[in-house]
C-alpha cells in the first residue's frame, strides 16, 4: 500500500487584504490633548521615513508623556510643564542629565 507524503510547507493562497486605519488622522487643535495627536504624529514619523525602532521610541515617548499630562488639553501645557514631565519621567529611570558620549 502506497502513501503520499505530504508536503512539509502547504502553499495556501490568501486573499490580499487592505488594513483601515483604526483612528483618522486629523489635525492637532489646542483644545485636544496629547493623546489625540498621537495617530497625527505616527503618520507624521512614518512619512518623514525615519527607521521602525526610532518611531516607536519616539511614539513610546509620546504616548508615556500624553498618559502623565492625562488632564490637561494642549493649549494648557507649557513649556515648563513638558520640561518638568520629562524630568520626572527620566529621573524615574534614572537617565535624566547624562549625556551618552557614545
Amino acid at each position: 500500500m502506497v502513501h503520499q507524503q505530504l508536503p512539509i510547507f502547504k502553499r495556501k493562497t490568501f486573499p490580499v487584504q487592505i488594513q483601515k486605519p483604526l483612528l483618522a488622522v486629523g489635525e492637532p487643535t489646542g483644545e485636544g490633548s496629547v493623546m489625540s495627536t498621537l495617530p497625527a504624529y505616527s503618520a507624521h514619523l512614518h512619512s518623514k521615513g525615519y527607521a521602525a525602532s526610532t518611531i516607536e521610541k519616539y511614539y513610546g515617548d509620546l504616548k508615556k508623556f500624553s498618559i502623565f499630562m492625562s488632564g490637561k488639553k494642549l493649549e494648557e501645557i507649557t513649556r515648563m510643564m513638558w520640561r518638568n514631565g520629562l524630568k520626572c519621567w527620566y529621573q524615574k529611570r534614572g537617565t535624566f542629565g547624562q549625556e551618552n558620549d557614545q
